[in-house]
This record gives C-alpha cells, structure tokens and sequence, in this order.
C-alpha cells in the first residue's frame, strides 16, 4: 500500500525527471540551431530582403548582429 510520504516522494522524483530531460533538450537546441537573430540576418543572402523599403536601416542592424557572433 502507498502512502502519502511515498506519493510525495514518487512525484518529487517525476518532476526532478522530467526537468532533468527538458533541460537537456533544451541544451540540444540551442546547440544545434542557429540563435533566432542570427538567422534572421542571415537573410541578407536572399534577393527577397533586398525588396524591403528599409533595408538600409535592417541591414546594419543585421550585420551588427554578424559582426557580434562572427567578427574580431
């Protein structure tokens, strides 16, 4: 038969679990994909963002971010 303090105990140990799994998968992701804004800038290399009315101003921002991940 269980009791309470066992039920507690099983519960404590199913979130430790699945924290311990989310924390990892979360790890996985952001080692493997890209960091969103600088993926965003990487669409410099499309003729699409060239079309944009203000691309002067998104450019720099973009290759600020470019410069941030990739420059000396």
């Amino acid at each position: 038969m269980v009791n309470k303090e066992d039920w507690a105990q099983a519960i404590d140990y199913v979130k430790k679990q699945c924290t311990k799994a989310t924390a990892g998968l979360i790890y996985e992701f952001e080692r493997r994909f890209l960091a969103q804004e600088l993926s965003n800038a990487g669409g410099i290399i499309y003729l699409q963002y060239w079309l944009v009315l203000e691309v002067e101003t998104t450019f720099l921002g973009h290759m600020a971010i470019s410069q941030t991940y990739f420059g000396y």
